[in-house]
């Protein structure tokens, strides 16, 4: 299941690294993916648990592969076929449910929860909407002992609702995003109460059949249903398989099985109206506006982000064994889904990166292409931009100058030339830019970052 985080600079970050070693190059796209699928062989060696990927264009595969194993036990190669779990995607089906239900006249997203949720008259101020949007300000279930304490124990819908009833609100709603799996968990309660039937007989009537969507279902104990792909975890270096998780605790915010062809069935009926109108869509897929006016990066089960120009739609999914991330692209058409059966703790996952890496292959570059100017600099001044930087998200780059020429370097293989502009400004490739700032003695202190959407985020230089 996802934690919190701001995914405008998440994924602002993983861009510029994408930028400055992958996208900046003159490849082209059949290229870049040959270099995915070295590096996926790579990542995921044939006998060990791996990862499935598939990109489309206009509704087309033009990359499908799998990785590793479905079963190391039995040494079952994976497949495209294999069902995998994908965690927090589950949301984007139950806020679709929602949609469903409002235009159904059984419920509006300006609702309060206590008009459709009996016990719940503590959360008057919340709104339907605010659940979608991760702006509740109720506390997600996974920061509450009570309910992570042993994840394989069932409970029942209302024993998390009672559970999650016993905190405090961790913000007035509407007052800011904090993702809460917990607000999930109440639409769907809500969303049986009014439908009358039970969240998955609903989702599965009213979205998975009008997709055509037949290889997917959900962890609920009713009907048996489990990945056909075991999920395993790497502890210590370690391979295990994973711990069991209860059938009935991740329920409206986490318990979708799928496989990526039936994702981009998914994807596909999204640009039509057979599920909701077009006016329920844009409500679906537009950003929250908070109380002070400010736009969220949180949609109905997505994160939006803006990135040259482009609407990008995107989100992630956990659970353990397994771990996933989709991104859309409306305006071209584009669709990447990477499902892994895999789960590594205690190292920065490759998934998440290989679906933006090949994103980015695929987008259309809209820099043209103008040519960039740049200036001499005297080996002085070029050691001053050297050291180490610290980004947002914890994570290090280095700025190296090599034979006269200065190098943005993620890690000792990969690095850019950074072609000097002014003496504070350089560029990499066609549309990223980067600024260093200097104190009063002239020495370097940060960079700040642009890759052509209008978001910056800064490194700080270690001392």
């Amino acid at each position: 299941m996802n934690t919190n985080h701001n995914p405008r600079i998440i994924f602002f970050v993983m861009l510029v690294s994408g930028i400055f070693n992958f996208a900046a190059t003159a490849q082209s796209v059949a290229a870049k993916v040959n270099r995915i699928r070295e590096n996926l062989n790579l990542i995921y060696s044939y006998n060990k648990p791996g990862a499935v990927v598939l990109a489309a264009k206009d509704g087309k595969a033009v990359f499908k592969q799998a990785f590793g194993m479905a079963d190391t036990e039995k040494q079952l190669a994976l497949t495209s076929d294999h069902s995998l779990a994908v965690g927090s995607l589950t949301k984007q089906f139950t806020a679709m449910a929602v949609m469903i239900l409002e235009e159904q006249g059984k419920l509006s997203l300006s609702d309060n929860i206590s008009e459709h949720l009996p016990g719940a008259e503590q959360y008057k101020e919340i709104t339907l909407h605010h659940l979608l949007t991760h702006t509740s300000g109720i506390k997600d279930y996974f920061l509450i002992d009570e309910w992570r304490n042993d994840l394989s124990q069932d409970l029942s819908p209302q024993q998390t609702l009672e559970i999650i009833k016993g905190t405090e609100l961790e913000f007035n709603p509407g007052e800011k995003v904090k993702y809460s799996n917990s607000g999930y968990h109440l639409l769907g309660m809500i969303a049986e109460r009014v439908s009358g039937s039970t969240l998955n007989d609903f989702i599965r009537k009213n979205i998975l059949l009008p997709a055509g969507m037949t290889a997917t279902g959900f962890i609920d104990g009713t009907d048996g249903l489990m990945p056909t792909a075991r999920g395993y975890e790497k502890k210590a270096g370690l391979l295990v398989e994973a711990a069991p998780v209860s059938k009935t605790r991740f329920y409206a915010s986490g318990s979708l099985i799928t496989t990526v062809d039936d994702l981009l069935k998914w994807d596909e009926i999204l640009y039509s109206e057979k599920l909701v109108k077009k006016e329920t869509l844009k409500k679906y897929f537009s950003p929250f506006v908070l109380n002070n006016r400010d736009t969220s990066a949180n949609g109905c089960g997505w994160e939006v982000i803006d990135y040259q120009g482009l609407k990008i739609f995107g989100h992630g999914g956990g659970i353990n064994g397994y771990v996933c991330q989709v991104y859309r692209v409306p305006e071209e058409h584009l669709y990447v889904a990477v499902l892994s059966n895999l789960v590594d703790r205690n190292s920065k996952h490759p998934l998440t990166r290989t679906a933006r890496e090949i994103l980015i292959s695929m987008l259309p570059d809209k820099t043209g292409d103008q040519k960039v100017k740049s200036i001499s600099l005297t080996p002085e001044q070029l050691s001053k931009y050297k050291g180490s930087y610290k980004l947002p998200d914890n994570s290090f780059r280095n700025i190296a100058v090599e034979n006269g020429k200065v190098y943005y370097q993620q890690n000792e293989t990969q690095k850019a030339e950074l072609i000097p502009e002014s003496e504070t400004t350089f560029r990499a490739g066609k549309a990223s830019k980067i600024i260093f700032a200097f104190d009063n003695n002239g020495e370097v202190t940060q960079f700040t970052i642009s890759s052509g959407s209008g978001k910056t985020v800064a490194g700080i230089k270690e001392k």
